[in-house]
């Protein structure tokens, strides 16, 4: 029992990470993101130094300028599935935010505001891009009631210079499950290849992770339609000659498809706004340093893999459609069928009790006027 309750506490138990690094260092790299991140591992207070120090400005590591500082958040910290499924009901995701002290620290730094704190309090699903004078950020957070992974992020550069930034970017992520972090974001973070078609003066910056969130929440999203289409087909084979029981499981798996499908364009609608958001954030950095004699354009490749993702999503918007219609009328059918198998037994049920009604009322009838007729 002990054991148990080890392997529970190191599987709920949150993970702090931090990861620091630089155009300059990337470059040197290939523009690639070394694989795998060599991630620092941290507990609540080196995290709240981490966040609260500034950045080494050191040149022989290539840290003088256009830096980029990101603090990961993980939970749970294993990928041992049936101890996932052993958790009590007080270790959930809920466990990612009561970190207070490092939120405190990270509040108060500038790596969030009041809105992506509104986001984090209400369980908000969504993302908001918000822009001052000083400082620029974009804010996100999927919905946390569907069982599938789950993040939230808020990404900001604060300006030290309106026509010119310094591009020091930060970045503080949530995310449950780890093995949705370490299984699908970091390789396809550090498998595609830094954009390297930044003009001057637009400096790179770091919206190459949210793009990469934004991908990786679309090829979940297609993975889940498809799989629920393949399994729509196989219900509308399965309910010829089907009995009452069958019937009705098929009938409870289509319940279950229909609020999957729900689910699903749930996140489907915060994938486009999020990629809406995304455009609009590359438009705004535009315009931070483009002039009235010069104006400058984002990073094409950006640009051109949240427009393909936008594309993907109108699709698969269209297949959420599709589905919908046919598990509804797949419902209608199945409820049909439940209702003519009633039908039918009742109907066979009147005629057995007819039957038997022909067989013993003339002779109940005989018996009754013999007995008469014998009393008189």
């Amino acid at each position: 029992m002990e054991m148990v309750a080890g392997q529970l506490e190191k599987v709920c138990k949150v993970e702090f990470k931090t990861f620091e690094t630089s155009v300059a260092i990337l470059q040197r790299a290939g523009y690639n993101f070394p694989s795998p991140i060599p991630w620092v591992d941290q507990d609540s207070d080196s995290a709240i130094t981490f966040i609260k120090q500034p950045s080494q400005r050191d040149k022989r590591l290539l840290l003088a300028s256009e830096r980029f500082r990101i603090l990961l958040v993980k939970y749970p910290g294993s990928a041992d599935k049936q101890a996932l499924t052993e958790f009590p009901k007080d270790h959930d995701e809920s466990e990612l935010y009561k970190q207070q002290s490092v939120l405190d620290a990270a509040r108060e730094r500038g790596w969030f505001s009041e809105h992506f704190d509104a986001f984090i309090k209400n369980d908000t699903a969504g993302s908001a891009v918000l822009e001052s004078p000083n400082s620029f950020k974009l804010v996100a957070q999927t919905p946390k009631d569907d069982n599938y992974p789950f993040f939230s992020l808020s990404l900001s550069q604060r300006f030290t210079d309106t026509y010119r930034p310094n591009a020091n970017w930060e970045c503080i992520i949530f995310v449950r499950p780890a093995t949705f972090w370490e299984d699908r974001v970091e390789p396809m973070l550090c498998r595609d290849p830094f954009p390297r078609d930044f003009v001057d003066p637009m400096l790179p910056d770091l919206f190459v992770l949210p793009v990469v969130l934004l991908r990786c929440q679309v090829e979940q999203i297609m993975e889940e339609v498809t799989a629920m289409k393949r399994k729509l087909v196989e219900q509308d084979e399965d309910v010829i000659d089907r009995g009452i029981d069958e019937l009705k499981r098929i009938r409870n798996e289509l319940f279950a498809l229909r609020k999957k499908n729900l689910f699903l364009r749930r996140r489907c609608e915060f994938a486009v706004e999020l990629s809406q958001n995304l455009a609009q954030s590359f438009g705004i950095l535009e315009r931070r340093v483009s002039t009235e004699d010069e104006v400058v354009k984002y990073s094409p490749t950006l640009v051109a893999r949240v427009a393909n993702q936008q594309a993907i999503l109108k699709n698969v918007l269209g297949d959420l459609d599709t589905t919908a219609s046919m598990s509804e009328s797949q419902q209608k059918f199945i409820n049909n069928q439940i209702i003519a198998t009633f039908a039918q037994r009742d109907n066979t049920s009147l005629k057995i009790i007819a039957a038997v009604t022909l067989i013993f009322l003339p002779g109940t009838f005989v018996a009754v006027r013999i007995y008469l007729v014998a009393d008189h």
